[in-house]
């Protein structure tokens, strides 16, 4: 009987052993513990999406509140599997610095993980930030449509470069025929 047991365990080892380095058996026990170089997957019926749970809001800049820019910044980002927005790309941006705004804030931005099969899985997801204006000053539809037309103008002004603001609108003004009126800076110049 001592022969046949031996011989039971010594079988028994034997399939141990070709289960563990069974190619097969290896993807199974791939697939339940995903490593940290696991690329993104995109959210699916199968994938919970990420739900935030905290995070700073944007800053609106004082140039986009003071002309009036609203709107929408569009952002697809990676959710990690520990809940950290990484790799932030606008997909629609805003002018006057606040899609920068946006993508900043974003990235302090805390999210319960995305999910497959009861896992956290990194996956892409898209953010939005909505930006609005209400009962701030503005100096007009104009200046706003100028700013949005020449936003080297509207850097110059959010980076506190006056003088060299005022030297941009000097060029403008020079440049543009004589039509009779007052030198209005913002006026189009193709009436």
């Amino acid at each position: 009987m001592t022969g046949e047991v031996r011989r039971s365990y010594r079988k028994l080892a034997v399939a141990a052993f070709l289960l563990l380095w069974n190619p097969g058996a290896r993807a199974l026990s791939a697939q339940a513990a995903p490593s940290p170089d696991d690329p993104p997957v995109k959210t699916d019926r199968n994938v919970t999406p990420p739900v935030r749970l905290s995070g700073a809001l944007p800053i609106y800049t004082e140039i986009a509140r003071k002309t009036g820019v609203k709107g929408t910044v569009i952002a697809e980002a990676i959710i990690d599997r520990q809940g950290n927005v990484t790799n932030t790309r606008v997909l629609r941006g805003l002018p006057l610095g606040l899609d920068r705004a946006a993508t900043e804030a974003m990235k302090t931005w805390k999210f319960k993980p995305a999910t497959l099969e009861g896992r956290p899985v990194k996956v892409y997801y898209v953010l939005t930030v909505n930006f609005t204006a209400e009962g701030t000053l503005t100096y007009g539809p104009r200046f706003g449509q100028f700013l949005i037309e020449n936003a080297d103008f509207a850097t110059l002004l959010e980076a506190r470069r006056y003088q060299e603001a005022a030297q941009f609108l000097d060029r403008r003004a020079a440049e543009q025929p004589r039509t009779g009126k007052t030198g209005d800076p913002f006026a189009s110049p193709n009436p």
